[in-house]
């Protein structure tokens, strides 16, 4: 009788076949996590930028300060200062670019806690463009996609 070593070619087909059934099950919902992800990212770094133009509004308010918040495109930050000190900031994630028209920009905070209107525009690491509106004498912030 004959000992029987390794497979035969149908067993091994067999066991490719469920192999490859098993990874595209599981690929898809990978990416889906993926793509979650990176939107919860861009969700955060939206909120965290509308918190900064918040913060500084009621801030110079209650303070009855002068401040500025400054988009710096070198190293990608949002900054908010009052006279010379940076009171608090955003710093955008690898892969992210902020885009600034002239270098830095700066919308003004006024002591009764209005902000000069604007745009503040940037780039996911996808490439989409993103942008927060400051609207006309308020504190006012919205997010467009």
């Amino acid at each position: 009788m004959l000992k029987k070593k390794g497979f035969t070619l149908i067993e091994v087909l067999v066991a490719l076949g469920l192999l490859s059934i098993a990874f595209s099950i599981t690929y898809a919902p990978i990416n889906l996590i993926k793509r979650s992800i990176k939107d919860t990212e861009i969700e955060y770094y939206k909120t965290s930028m509308l918190s900064l133009i918040s913060y500084s509004s009621k801030y110079c308010k209650v303070n009855n300060q002068i401040g500025y918040i400054e988009l710096e495109g070198k190293t990608n930050n949002i900054n908010f200062v009052v006279e010379t000190k940076v009171i608090n900031h955003v710093s955008m994630p690898k892969g992210y670019e902020l885009m600034v028209v002239g270098n830095p920009k700066i919308f003004k905070v006024q002591n009764n806690g209005t902000i000069d209107a604007g745009t503040i525009k940037f780039k996911d690491n996808n490439g989409k463009l993103h942008s927060i509106t400051i609207q006309v004498g308020s504190f006012y912030g919205e997010i467009k996609t």
